[in-house]
């Protein structure tokens, strides 16, 4: 399994990279933030008395309130950690959610999905930049919605794409 070292970190165990303090520390502001109804994009607690702005900041803000609930359950080092370890499942359950538009056989598209959600590209920026890999996810589902819009062109398909990339610069502005 691309990330099997990972499963160990679940008890508060974090990987010995240079910008994980920086990722748990993004995933417990949002949640923070979110949960007492304060602006999360601002913070005085850096930069004191003035604080900074975060939006240039890798915040990825979507994947701090979608992992809210494990956050305050098991803490922001066991919920980093559970994203990092569903990334390339979900990125290879999207690409292979794709490859079905225009492959005929379905194992096909399992072979895609699985080439891309393993690929080593992923798995080093899973690894190392959440922010980055988690874009990298939006990729094949942008894919698949801007499809279906060409192919359907109704306002419920536009709403969707305009939600994954929305989505998408919620988690990761360079993406």
């Amino acid at each position: 399994m691309a990330t099997w070292p990972l499963a160990t970190y679940l008890t508060g165990k974090l990987p010995a990279t240079r910008d994980v303090a920086v990722y748990v520390w993004d995933l417990w502001w949002t949640g923070h933030q979110v949960i007492g109804l304060h602006n999360p994009w601002s913070t005085t607690s850096m930069a004191a008395p003035v604080g900074l702005q975060l939006a240039y900041h890798t915040l990825v803000p979507l994947l701090g309130v979608v992992m809210i609930p494990v956050m305050l359950a098991f803490g922001p080092s066991a919920a980093y950690t559970l994203a990092l370890i569903v990334l390339p499942g979900l990125a290879g359950y999207a690409t292979y959610r794709a490859a079905r538009l225009w492959l005929a056989t379905r194992g096909g598209a399992i072979a895609a999905g699985a080439f891309f959600g393993l690929s080593g590209m992923l798995t080093y920026q899973d690894w190392y930049h959440v922010n980055i890999a988690y874009g990298t996810l939006f990729l094949p589902m942008t894919l698949e919605a801007a499809v279906r819009l060409r192919r359907t062109p109704t306002f419920g398909q536009a709403v969707i794409l305009g939600a994954v990339l929305a989505g998408c610069l919620l988690v990761n502005q360079e993406s």
